[in-house]
């Protein structure tokens, strides 16, 4: 979610692969920043 809580993107799959999850929210916090 972004500032004004508003759901910038998801992922959901039946299973779970550890190392896309985390280049997806790598790559989402490079475009939109860390979260506060």
């Amino acid at each position: 979610m972004n500032i004004s809580s508003h759901t910038i993107d998801f992922l959901l799959t039946a299973k779970w692969d550890a190392t896309v999850v985390l280049r997806f929210f790598r790559k989402a916090i490079q475009h939109h920043s860390e979260p506060e």
